[in-house]
């Protein structure tokens, strides 16, 4: 996975999303050893109407991680 090659270069990851609240068996995108995801986990088949407040709420996140003084735009749904 493209996370692998850029943990081991990179000084800092941003964008791992906390994997509480998903129902699954197992995730290539499970950050091994932690209860997070690579990145942001959308369940467009079981939870479609979660998938905006997700993305809102991780673009808001990866935003304060960057350090970015811009307003975020938020999706309605």
């Amino acid at each position: 996975m493209l996370h692998d090659v850029v943990v081991k270069t990179a000084d800092r990851v941003v964008g791992h999303w906390p994997t509480v609240g998903y129902e699954f068996d197992a995730s290539k995108a499970r950050v091994p050893g932690q209860a997070l995801f690579v990145g942001l986990g959308i369940d467009e088949d079981q939870q479609p109407a979660l998938s905006a407040e997700r993305l809102n709420r991780w673009c808001r996140q990866i935003h304060d991680e960057f350090g970015l003084a811009t307003p975020v735009v938020e999706l309605d749904d």
